[in-house]
């Protein structure tokens, strides 16, 4: 019997099948007269119309034909349709004489199709013959089991509007403009979408250290400093380098401030009113003794010959006093009062009467009270020069200069802060300019010069946007690549890469409309949607290329669509787990990429089939074609199943306990050049200002007050290494001294005795040079009382508001290393338990770090959980059976022990960057354990084009994490490592695992 009449016997009988009867048998739908049974009532939720299902089984029988005519001619004398079709799938071996005889008188049993993926029984019409009392039980057979599952309604649906699509040139042509019109639009919209690189847009505001820093711009305005430092060991040089600089940037419109060094002067002029009360006191006493000294040197000349011993004339303090003031006469001459007499004084202890030695004295009880660093100290309170005196500036300024003499630096403050990226972009570009200008290496062989502060993150936004471009094209030029070794034809280029490309566009649009703008997590959205979405296009082309010629894409989609549905199901649900984290920036990459698979998913249905129609017909090799190279690959990994599952455990169990999270952000930060390693600006800002302050705000100055002392109190506290955490604190008020009236008063008297003892000094000699110490305290002791608005800019800025006060923000000072976690963390959880009862805020950027890392890290310890069970409930809907649902897990499991083993050996930590990626690995790990478990079960031919698509699907995907991986950044490279290695990972176990069909089928059934 030849196929042709084969396929209209079983038409005919499709048109019997609904009157429930036939001439002489019962209406089982038997092919040979055998008694009639009853049978239970079917599941009408699971009931096929017999009519309709025998059209389908008609169809799939004629598919099968039309491949395997022997298979199907050894099979014509089976009992039922559903027998055929179920032999069709597998060759079998040709019944004998008894068996068939057998067969032919046995009570005939009532057979379903069970739909493996489903689990639902489709069963045949209720027999019109006699009733039967006892119906033995009966095992269904193998070949039953093994029968790929009936299209759902909705495969058959989307397979008749794929099929509308794909009937005509004219028609896929027309579907493809209207797409990629719609594609352009929404370009034109996603154009406005920009990218944060700042780390603050990875927490929601209502974070505490968000809404401290916050708080702190609405307080302040923008508070950040650009810094222009140059290195070199020609002072000189530099001098004239930064003067340069400072020049043209006077001429920016939007300058604030610009300063070259600390204006010292207002702290030099009212430097005693920062010594005690009773050091002013003793100064003053100490100045009447010198003056009386004085008195007694002078005197002292003029007696006697030879030199006389100033310690044995001592004058009474009221000897230059006015003669009314001794008295009048009371009696006789024994009791009128004398006018002061010259006494010796050998009870007198011996005092230095070195004027310069008491100043220096008292210069280091105002170094005791850490107001200054000493740097600043030797300026406002300055040494004797080399002839002994005292010099007096006008106007006192310490360059920002380090203390080596290499390095010095120029600050300016600018109307918008750094936290504008691309206004800091702009900015560093400016200054870049003037480097480019002035050339620094002619001012200096050795001179460097670099871009400090904030603003330097316009550097790194730079360093990634330039690494996302190049990675790009790197990308896109591997993947191409593979696409082209592992098709040959350039028709797969344009089946894979324009879906792709075009979700791309529109899952950008639908950012803008649900986020507004991308952050550092959501930048690489490209690569995620370039490794899962090329998953769909590239299933849907190798099951295309595997039916040759006679392919028609109704049928791939309506054979095919269960197992992609279920691959983006899975993959989507992963994703979503994404949306419980507490970590903003994985809540917004969980949205959007799951927006894009979905997307990508339904545009890879409709675009690949109208592509490869405008292409025209197709040209390859007929299916089975690569028969051979499967069945060697199917016994390669029959033998080396085991042994790869062997070594995989051993790899996952002995490296991923040594798996350990990135503490070292050095090791995530774009590299620097050369001339900006060379210049460690922060040294040239002195102790106090060596590193960015925690900025501590209150409500009012006494709530300050309160947080300042318990900080202080705790500045003996060590939290890592041998000092204390605390380096310093402070406020305002620090530099404002206290009780400046009683000060005035004593001040005052200071100025007038340092005025007569002047007047006493002689003009030449040795003691001449004492005059110019005088007269530096007589300056400094006729300055009014120190105000707030007098204090420099430098001093007074940090702390000024908008509304006028300030003395409601301090800064503090630690001694952590910014880039350790670990330090970082400690640092913040200190602070919050030492101001807990003060309620003042901490605002700082490593805050933030501190912050956002503890959100990571606790998410990642939460949030698997979640991910695996929802991963298996979107397994068993779609499988059904435990262990088909174990099985595909196990699978992906296994693939994710091998790459969290590999990064605890190599070693690769998980940070920021890569962490992003493993959503994507685990979509793309079960997206191809349910294709190939799916492929499975139609056959040998089917898994290897399955097995191909996976491996190809894997490469692409590799290809565009290399563009990342070749990446300077650092943190952009591990993204691409560790999505190399995931990729490889989870796809070389699925296929290891699931690329063999074992006891399936090994035929084809031409779907």
């Amino acid at each position: 019997m030849s196929a042709y009449h084969f396929s209209s016997r079983l038409r005919s009988l499709s048109h019997m099948g609904g009157s429930g009867t036939r001439s002489g048998h019962g209406g089982n739908g038997a092919l040979t007269g055998t008694r009639s049974r009853p049978t239970r009532r079917r599941d009408r939720s699971t009931a096929v119309p017999t009519t309709r299902r025998a059209r389908e089984l008609e169809e799939r029988v004629r598919e099968t034909t039309t491949s395997r005519p022997r298979t199907a001619m050894r099979c014509a004398s089976r009992n039922s349709m559903e027998t055929y079709v179920a032999a069709a799938a597998k060759p079998v071996k040709p019944p004998c004489a008894r068996q068939v005889l057998h067969r032919s008188t046995a009570p005939p049993v009532r057979r379903a199709v069970h739909d493996g993926d489903s689990g639902a029984t489709m069963a045949g019409p209720r027999p019109s013959g006699p009733a039967r009392t006892h119906t033995a039980p009966h095992r269904r057979p193998a070949r039953l089991r093994a029968i790929p599952p009936m299209p759902s309604r909705l495969a058959r649906s989307v397979a008749r509007f794929i099929g509308w699509i794909a009937a005509t040139r004219g028609r896929a042509a027309a579907s493809l403009l209207a797409v990629l019109v719609l594609a352009a639009g929404a370009g034109v919209f996603a154009r406005g979408l920009r990218v944060d690189t700042n780390l603050e847009a990875l927490l929601y505001p209502t974070d505490p250290a968000i809404a401290a820093l916050e708080e702190l711009r609405a307080r302040q305005g923008s508070t950040d400093y650009l810094y222009v430092a140059v290195r070199s060991k020609d002072p000189q040089a530099k001098g004239r380098f930064l003067a340069d600089v400072a020049e043209r940037m006077r001429t920016w419109p939007d300058l604030v401030e610009l300063s070259t060094g600390r204006d010292l002067t207002p702290l030099r002029d009212h430097a005693l009113y920062f010594l005690s009360i009773g050091d002013l006191e003793h100064l003053r006493d100490e100045l009447e003794r010198l003056r009386r000294r004085e008195v007694a040197r002078e005197m002292a000349a003029g007696v006697g010959d030879g030199d006389v011993a100033l310690d044995a004339v001592v004058v009474e303090d009221d000897w230059d006093a006015d003669p009314s003031e001794w008295g009048e006469d009371e009696g006789d001459a024994s009791d009128t009062a004398s006018p002061p007499t010259m006494r010796t004084g050998e009870d007198d202890d011996t005092k230095d009467d070195d004027i310069g030695a008491l100043l220096a004295r008292y210069r280091e009880r105002l170094a005791g009270i850490e107001v200054l660093p000493p740097g600043d100290l030797d300026l406002i309170w300055p040494a004797e020069d080399a002839e002994g005196r005292l010099p007096w500036p006008e106007r006192v300024e310490r360059p920002f200069i380090s203390a080596d003499g290499e390095v010095q630096v120029i600050r300016a403050r600018l109307e918008r802060p750094a936290t504008d990226v691309a206004y800091a972009r702009e900015v560093s570009a400016r200054v870049q300019r003037i480097f480019d200008d002035l050339d620094p290496a002619t001012y200096a062989p050795d001179m460097l010069a670099k871009i400090g502060g904030p603003y330097m993150a316009a550097r790194e936004a730079n360093a990634i946007l330039k690494d996302l471009r190049n990675a790009t094209t790197v990308s896109g030029g591997l993947v191409a690549a593979v696409l082209l070794v592992s098709f040959r034809r350039i028709r797969a280029l344009a089946l894979v890469l324009l879906p792709i490309a075009v979700s791309t566009v529109f899952t950008l649009a639908a950012a803008r409309i649900l986020l507004g703008e991308l952050n550092v997590l959501t930048a690489f959205l490209f690569a995620v949607l370039l490794g899962i979405g090329v998953d769909f296009a590239v299933h849907l082309y190798a099951v295309r290329e595997r039916h040759g010629r006679t392919a028609r894409w109704p049928d791939v989609v309506r054979h095919h669509l269960r197992p992609l549905t279920a691959a983006m199901a899975t993959t989507v649900g992963s994703f979503l787990v994404l949306e419980i984290a507490r970590f903003k920036g994985f809540r917004e990459f969980g949205a959007i990429a799951a927006v894009g698979v979905a997307v990508s998913y339904v545009l890879a249905l409709v675009l690949v089939p109208a592509i490869d129609t405008v292409f025209g017909p197709y040209r390859g090799s007929e299916a089975g074609s690569s028969r051979r190279l499967a069945v060697a690959a199917e016994r390669a990994l029959r033998r080396l199943r085991w042994p790869i599952v062997a070594a995989c455990l051993i790899v996952a169990v002995w490296g991923t306990p040594r798996v350990g999270f990135e503490r070292d952000l050095r090791n995530l930060r774009a590299p620097e050049s050369k001339s900006e390693k060379g210049v460690p600006y922060s040294r040239a800002l002195g102790k106090k200002t060596s590193g960015t302050p925690v900025i501590v705000l209150a409500d009012d100055a006494r709530q300050l007050d309160r947080a300042v002392d318990a900080l202080r109190r705790d500045r003996s506290t060590i939290l890592f290494g041998n000092e204390p955490w605390i380096r310093d604190v402070v406020s305002l008020s620090l530099y404002m001294p206290k009780d400046q009236e009683r000060k005035q008063a004593i001040l005052r008297e200071i100025g007038e005795r340092a005025d007569k003892l002047l007047g006493l000094l002689p003009t030449t000699g040795e003691r001449a040079r004492f005059r110019s110490h005088l007269e530096a305290l007589r300056r400094l002791a006729s300055a009014p009382p120190l105000r707030r608005e007098d204090l420099p800019d430098w001093a007074r800025l940090p702390f000024l508001e908008r509304d006028g006060h300030d003395d409601r923000i301090a800064l503090l000072y630690t001694r952590e290393r910014p880039y350790d976690l670990d330090q970082v963390q400690a640092v913040r959880r200190r602070f919050d338990l030492v101001t807990q009862d003060t309620g003042v805020r901490g605002a700082s950027s490593r805050f933030v770090l501190a912050d956002l890392s503890v959100e990571v890290e606790r998410d990642a310890r939460r949030l698997p959980p979640y991910a695996i069970a929802a991963i298996l409930l979107l397994i068993w809907i779609d499988l059904r059976r435990p262990t088909a649902t174990t099985i595909c897990f196990g699978s992906l499991a296994l693939g994710l022990g091998v790459t969290f083993g590999v990064m605890g050996l190599a070693p690769l930590p998980v940070n920021f960057y890569n962490l992003v990626v493993m959503p994507a690995v685990v979509g793309l790990g079960i997206d191809a354990s349910i294709h190939l478990w799916h492929a499975r079960r139609r056959g040998r031919a089917t898994t290897a084009a399955t097995s191909k698509a996976a491996l190809v699907a894997a490469l692409t995907t590799a290809g565009g994490f290399a563009g990342l991986a070749v990446a300077d950044h650092r943190g952009l490279a591990s993204i691409g490592h560790l999505g190399i290695l995931a990729t490889c990972a989870c796809v070389f176990v699925a296929v290891a695992l699931l690329g063999a069909p074992g006891g399936s089928p090994s035929g084809t059934d031409g779907t």
